[in-house]
């Protein structure tokens, strides 16, 4: 599925709250040696995330980074020139689609329909039905 989404011209980009970094659960080399791991992964499938994002606060610390605030996403920006219009924010919880509400993009919420989300799906293949 990333791999037709990238030969479609988009960019995938992983934006992802990490608190178990902020809880000391874990640290930031293990939580990038699991995301470079995950890339050599997916790039034997020629669809490695053009860029992967993590906001390592707990919940209390209240930044501007965490889901659902939209900071991830605009950090984004400073990578790659982003489509607002033409983009999606993929994602399984309610955090994941406000930000993406906040930030002025569609969105696609895997899972049951609660309403806040532009699009639901149960599979995660079937986004590409939305999508292309």
């Amino acid at each position: 599925m990333l791999r037709t989404i990238k030969l479609r011209g988009y960019l995938t980009i992983l934006a992802t709250n990490q608190r178990g970094i902020g809880r000391k659960l874990m640290t930031e080399q293990q939580l990038e040696e699991i995301h470079r791991r995950m890339q050599n992964t997916l790039a034997l499938n020629e669809c490695p995330f053009d860029l992967i994002l993590y906001c390592p606060h707990d919940i209390k610390d209240n930044c501007c980074c965490r889901k659902p605030k939209p900071g991830l996403l605009i950090e984004a920006e400073k990578y790659y020139p982003i489509a607002r219009e033409r983009s999606y924010m993929v994602g399984d919880s309610a955090s994941d689609i406000e930000a993406g509400r906040l930030y002025g993009v569609h969105t696609i919420r895997v899972g049951a329909w609660d309403g806040a989300a532009d699009y639901s799906v149960m599979k995660l293949k079937d986004i590409l039905k939305i999508i292309i």
